[in-house]
């Protein structure tokens, strides 16, 4: 197989296990040795130039490390892809989830949850999003999983989430 569909391969897949890390992708393309990760690095960025006119794009979720394959904007856009299928409750609560999360050290707990979404039971909106596998609940702590890093792109979410704070708090 050449690199394009071992790339191909190792990226699109899907199930538990979405992606592929560094050292997988390194040692599906036969890239062990000195400057292994800088060689990866380029074909991934040659690849994901490939791929753009397509209307994907090579993305990495920064809470497992692991590389795959997300729609353009503009795809995206156009196909509704979106995890909560119109239920813009359960997106807010992950919402508030994130922001909870990244005010406390301690992580979210369910009252913060409560208090950020503004309603009296926030408990059927996370056990959802537990189901999905967006976040784990164990008593009043709220912990956020790995899948969310491939529904969210939580690098562009702090930088908004930041500027909405030093707007509006100046």
């Amino acid at each position: 197989m050449n690199a394009f569909k071992v790339i191909s391969f190792m990226l699109a897949r899907r199930g538990d296990e979405i992606g592929a890390t560094d050292e997988e992708l390194i040692k599906s393309l036969g890239l062990q040795g000195k400057g292994d990760s800088e060689q990866l690095y380029r074909m991934l960025q040659a690849y994901s130039n490939n791929i753009e006119v397509f209307g994907f794009k090579v993305e990495r979720n920064v809470l497992d490390g692991h590389w795959f394959l997300a729609c353009t904007g503009d795809v995206a856009s156009q196909a509704r892809i979106n995890p909560f299928q119109g239920r813009t409750r359960l997106a807010s609560t992950l919402v508030a989830v994130l922001i909870a999360t990244t005010c406390d050290d301690g992580g979210a707990t369910v009252e913060q949850v409560r208090r950020i979404r503004k309603i009296k039971d926030v408990v059927p909106d996370l056990k959802e999003l537990e189901a999905l596998g967006l976040v784990k609940v164990k008593g009043d702590k709220i912990s956020l999983t790995e899948r969310v890093g491939y529904y969210v792109d939580l690098a562009q979410f702090m930088r908004q989430f930041t500027d909405h704070v030093n707007e509006t708090y100046k």
